[in-house]
This record gives C-alpha cells, sequence and structure tokens, in this order.
C-alpha cells in the first residue's frame, strides 16, 4: 500500500514540473497568486453572507413559523440551506415552508 501511495506522489509531482512548460498554465498561475488577497476577500465576504443569510432563515422558520419547520433545527442546518441555495445546488433536503421563509428564500435566491 504504501508503494502505491509513493506512485501517486510521484505522478502529482512530475504533473506539477510540466506546469513549468506551459505558457497558458504559467499564465493561470501568475494571475491566481496574484489575486490572492481578492479571492481572500471573497471567501470572507461570502462566508458573512452564508451566516448572516442561514441565521435569518433559522429564526424565521424555527423561531417565528408555526408549526416549526423540523428541518431547520439550528443555525447550522441554516447556513447549510444557504450554502446549497446560494450556490443553486438545490439538493431539495431543506426548503422553507412557511411563507414568510419561502419569500426569504426567494429574496436570497433573487440577490
Amino acid at each position: 500500500i504504501l508503494f502505491f501511495q509513493v506512485c501517486r506522489i510521484v505522478r502529482v509531482v512530475r504533473v506539477l514540473k510540466l506546469v513549468r512548460h506551459s505558457r497558458q498554465l504559467t499564465e493561470v498561475m501568475e494571475v491566481v497568486t496574484s489575486a490572492k488577497q481578492e479571492f481572500f476577500v471573497l471567501i470572507g465576504v461570502v462566508g458573512v453572507v452564508i451566516l448572516l443569510v442561514g441565521t435569518i432563515m433559522y429564526f424565521v422558520e424555527f423561531q417565528i413559523a408555526e408549526p416549526r419547520n423540523e428541518q431547520l433545527p439550528s443555525i447550522l442546518h441554516g447556513c447549510w440551506w444557504a450554502i446549497v441555495t446560494i450556490t443553486t445546488v438545490g439538493y431539495g433536503d431543506i426548503f422553507p415552508k412557511s411563507t414568510l421563509g419561502q419569500f426569504t428564500g426567494s429574496f436570497v435566491v433573487l440577490f
């Protein structure tokens, strides 16, 4: 098993060595490294938005709505709903049931 792991590592290293021979891949790496700060800002903003929207959906669906939506028993479940909704994956495992929750979800999808 150790032999196969070493072989995989050697393959990855060989592919990385090929990157410097390709002009396009070198340009992509330069762009990614030069925009490192912008990527961190983007990740931070998206993280805050997910946390904010997940918390709002938790309070709308589990704290305010009657009957309570048992699919959203915590803020983390709300954050999962926000990630799935914002990335437009839409698994359908968690969804708002109340009118206010559906309105909030529509607002999140549109903006």
